[in-house]
C-alpha cells in the first residue's frame, strides 16, 4: 500500500494528527513547567502543583464520566444514525457540566472560608482560583468526546493538547516579565487557558454537527445515560487519582518542595506514556463501531498492532528517564530538584513501560459496555496506592510516592489484561495478543 493510501485509514491519520499536535504541544508545556518552577522555587510551585491536582480532580469528579460517555454514545448513534439520540447526549451534557461546577464553587467557597479557616492564605486564594476554572473545564470533555465520536480524533484534541498550553506559555511570559508572576498569577493564567480553549472547542464541535441537528428533535436515555457516567466517572477519576495521588496526598503528609518534586516527575511521566495516551484517544470510536458491528477479528487485529506501536515508542521514550534523568532534570528544572526527583521519575516510567506493553486495555473494555471491570480493577489498585502512599510517603517523600504509583500501576494493568482475556478473548499476556 502506497504512503498515501496509508494516510487515508482513519486511525492511521488520527494517530498522525494527534502526534503532530502532540509534539508541537511538548516544548510549549515543557517551557511552563520550567519556567514555573525556577521562578515559583520548590515551596510555591508545590503549592500550586497541589490546587492544580485538586482542580482538575473535582473536574473528574463533576464531569470526568462525560468524554467517554459522550465519544461512545455519538459513535453509537452515527452508526444506527439516530440523530435525536446524538443532540439529547450533547445537551444533558452541557447542562449537567455547567450546573454541577456552579454549585461546585459555592461549596468550595464556603468550605475554605468557614471550615477551613486555617489554611495558609496563599494556599487558600491558590486554590480558589483554580476552583472558578471548574465551569470552564466541564465544557471540555462535551465538545472533545462528540468530536472523537465523529472520528475527529486530532481535531478533537488540538485545542487542549496544543492550544492550552501555548495559551498558558504566552500569559506566564508576560507575567514573569513585568514580574506578576506568583502561584496565585500562575493559576489565573491556567483558568485564562481554558477559557480560550473552550471558545474554540465548542465553535469546532459547533460547525461539526449544527447541520445535521438543527431541526432536530432531541431526544434523552437519562437513566441509561446516567449510569454509565457514573462508572466512567469513576474509572476517569481513579486514573487520574493513581497518577496524582502523591501530588494530593504529599500536600497534606510532606512538605511542598516534595509536591513540586513529584510534579516534575509527573511531568517526565507524560511523555514516557504519551505514544499510548494518543493511541487510547484515537481508537475509542472505532473501537466501538467494531464491537457495534460484531467485528471481532478485527478488534483483536486492532489492539495487536496498536499494543506492539505503544509498546515500542513507550519504552524507547523510557529508557532516557530511566538511565538520565539526573542531567534532564538538571538542565530543565534546576538542581534543587534533582535530588528529589529523579528517582520518582526513573521508577513511574518503568511502570509506565509495563503498562503500554499491555495494550490498550482500558479504552477496549469501556467502548465494549465492560467499564464496570475497568473500574473495579483502578479502585482496587488506588486503594493500594493510597495505603502505599500514606505509609511510605512521610519518611521517602516523593520516592515514597512514585513507588506507592508505581504499584498501582502494575497492579491495575495486570487485572485489566485477565479482564480483558476473559471478556473480549484477547490474551493480553501473550506476546502477540492472541
Amino acid at each position: 500500500m502506497k504512503l498515501y493510501e496509508k494516510l487515508q485509514v482513519p486511525i492511521l491519520r488520527d494517530a498522525l494528527g494527534i502526534g503532530l499536535v502532540k509534539l508541537l504541544a511538548i516544548p510549549a508545556a515543557l517551557a511552563v513547567a520550567i519556567i514555573l518552577a525556577r521562578t515559583l522555587g520548590p515551596s510555591d510551585y508545590g503549592i500550586y502543583a497541589f490546587a492544580l491536582s485538586l482542580t482538575n480532580l473535582f473536574a473528574l469528579l463533576l464531569t470526568g464520566g462525560l468524554a467517554q460517555l459522550v465519544t461512545r454514545e455519538v459513535a453509537f448513534a452515527l452508526h444506527g444514525e439516530e440523530r435525536s439520540l446524538l443532540k439529547g447526549v450533547i445537551e444533558v451534557a452541557t447542562g449537567w457540566g455547567l450546573s454541577s461546577s456552579v454549585l461546585a464553587i459555592f461549596i468550595a467557597w464556603i468550605t475554605l472560608t468557614f471550615f477551613f479557616p486555617e489554611i495558609e492564605e496563599t494556599r487558600r486564594v491558590v486554590l480558589l482560583t483554580g476552583f472558578l476554572a471548574l465551569p470552564i473545564l466541564a465544557l471540555s470533555p462535551v465538545w472533545a468526546g462528540t468530536l472523537r465520536g465523529y472520528g475527529l480524533g486530532a481535531k478533537s484534541q488540538f485545542p487542549g493538547l496544543l492550544l492550552m498550553p501555548l495559551t498558558q506559555l504566552a500569559t506566564v511570559s508576560v507575567l514573569l516579565w513585568v514580574d506578576w508572576l506568583t502561584a496565585q498569577t500562575a493559576m489565573l493564567a491556567f483558568a485564562f487557558a481554558n477559557g480560550v480553549v473552550a471558545v474554540v472547542g465548542l465553535s469546532l464541535m459547533r460547525r461539526t454537527i449544527s447541520g445535521a441537528l438543527r431541526n432536530t428533535v432531541a431526544q434523552y436515555r437519562l437513566a441509561t445515560w446516567a449510569k454509565s457516567s457514573v462508572t466512567f466517572t469513576g474509572i476517569a477519576m481513579i486514573m487520574y487519582v493513581s497518577t496524582q495521588v502523591g501530588v494530593l496526598l504529599l500536600g497534606f503528609v510532606s512538605s511542598s518542595a516534595d509536591v513540586g518534586a513529584y510534579q516534575i516527575a509527573d511531568r517526565g511521566a507524560q511523555l514516557v506514556i504519551l505514544p499510548t495516551a494518543i493511541i487510547e484517544l484515537v481508537l475509542a470510536p472505532h473501537v466501538a463501531r467494531h464491537f457495534k458491528a460484531g467485528e471481532e477479528d478485527r478488534m483483536r487485529r486492532l489492539f495487536r498492532i496498536s499494543r506492539l506501536a505503544s509498546g515500542g515508542m513507550t519504552l524507547f521514550l523510557a529508557l532516557p528517564m530511566v538511565f538520565m534523568g539526573a542531567p534532564i532534570i538538571r538542565v530543565a528544572f534546576g538542581e534543587d530538584y534533582v535530588g528529589m526527583a529523579v528517582h520518582p521519575l526513573a521508577i513511574i516510567s518503568s511502570a509506565l513501560v509495563v503498562r503500554a506493553l499491555l495494550g490498550p486495555t482500558t479504552t477496549f473494555l469501556s467502548m465494549t459496555g465492560n467499564e464496570r471491570s475497568t473500574l473495579a480493577a483502578q479502585g482496587l489498585a488506588l486503594v493500594v496506592n493510597v495505603i502505599l502512599t500514606l505509609i511510605l510517603a512521610p519518611r521517602l517523600g516523593a520516592t515514597g510516592a512514585a513507588i506507592a504509583s508505581a504499584t498501582g500501576i502494575l497492579l491495575w494493568s495486570g487485572l485489566l489484561g485477565i479482564q480483558t482475556w476473559r471478556k473480549l478473548g484477547i490474551r493480553v499476556l501473550w506476546p502477540f495478543g492472541y
